[in-house]
């Protein structure tokens, strides 16, 4: 950066072109300095992005939730007021439209309490749930078909390595929940993230834990689950799941799965254009995790 900035000070003093010369060199400097800035304002954002919970579908980078703040764009829609601050979980969203989301979370009265929001401002407390009986706050995941059908999953603390897990479903947006399955033996590893493509097919992902399957489908509502294989992945040592999410604007499903290998972690990203039959890779989508 020096010798740049030297450069043209040394042609000062050579006469009318090289003071045009040095002009030139020195507005250079300026853009090279002001590009660098923007990378690192974006390297910055990125980071932030990356504490913030991952949604599930074209709206997410709308709708987003950091802490008890439930944001649209910049401006915080609400500020959850009886969220549990003994568990680590952010709420977890999903966006039926731009202007519609769901919110799931632990609430200080020990249950699971689900609203809705408008990005007018619109807030309505739909449900509880308790889940005492079948261990303490963990992580929570909600997933709608429309605005009317929906999915949440329960997943307990691991006591002992083992984490209890109970599905439910909603046929009046939210209003009232009933149990489907207790899936603490049918799913194996940690649930990292849920899905449902319409009201009988559903995806789960797991983080490793033990156990190769790293994802889970049903094509009964949640009744019965099967391990399901993304990709060809029996070099690896072990596979996370990341997350599933439905891009509408495209009309794909993208789902992110970390691969270890004796090489390190690396996070790989997948499209799906035909309803979960087959997955591509996405070219330069492979990344080290960090």
């Amino acid at each position: 950066m020096i010798k740049m900035w030297q450069h043209p000070l040394l042609l000062l003093g050579h006469g009318k072109f090289h003071y045009k010369s040095a002009i030139l060199m020195f507005l250079l400097c300026i853009c090279v300095c002001f590009l660098s800035s923007c990378g690192n304002v974006k390297g910055n954002t990125e980071s932030q992005v990356s504490e913030t919970k991952k949604f599930k579908n074209h709206a997410s980078d709308i709708w987003s939730a950091s802490g008890n703040k439930i944001t649209f764009g910049n401006k915080i829609i609400y500020s959850i007021p009886d969220l549990d601050k003994n568990s680590n979980e952010t709420p977890d969203l999903y966006t039926v439209t731009k202007d519609l989301v769901y919110v799931a979370y632990f609430s200080a009265d020990n249950k699971i309490s689900v609203i809705c929001c408008t990005n007018s401002g619109k807030i309505e407390k739909l449900s509880s749930l308790s889940y005492e009986s079948y261990g303490g706050p963990n992580a929570v995941y909600i997933s709608f078909t429309d605005a009317r059908h929906g999915y949440l999953l329960y997943c307990s603390d691991p006591g002992a390595g083992i984490m209890g897990k109970m599905l439910w479903t909603t046929k009046d947006s939210g209003h009232t929940y009933t149990p489907v399955k207790d899936l603490s033996t049918d799913i194996q590893n940690y649930p990292a993230d849920m899905a449902f493509r319409n009201k009988s097919n559903g995806m789960i992902l797991t983080s490793y834990h033990g156990e190769d399957t790293y994802a889970y489908i049903t094509n009964d509502a949640g009744k019965t689950w099967t391990p399901y294989e993304i990709d060809n992945l029996k070099g690896s040592n072990y596979v996370n799941g990341v997350s599933i999410q439905k891009d509408d604007k495209r009309n794909i499903w993208v789902l992110t799965l970390q691969i270890a290998t004796n090489h390190g972690l690396k996070t790989v990203i997948y499209t799906s254009n035909d309803l979960w039959k087959s997955w591509s890779k996405v070219q330069n989508s492979v990344q080290k995790a960090t």
